[in-house]
């Protein structure tokens, strides 16, 4: 489940999404996602 929420993460930071609204929708913490946006 965790995994499958960091990918959507990066799907929508790849869309444009700024980050602070891909953690508060996917409720992960900043740590989860790679740094690379």
């Amino acid at each position: 489940m965790h995994e499958q929420a960091i990918k959507i993460a990066l799907r929508m930071l790849e869309q444009g999404f700024e980050r602070e609204i891909v953690l508060a929708t996917t409720q992960l913490s900043d740590a989860d996602i790679p740094n690379c946006y």
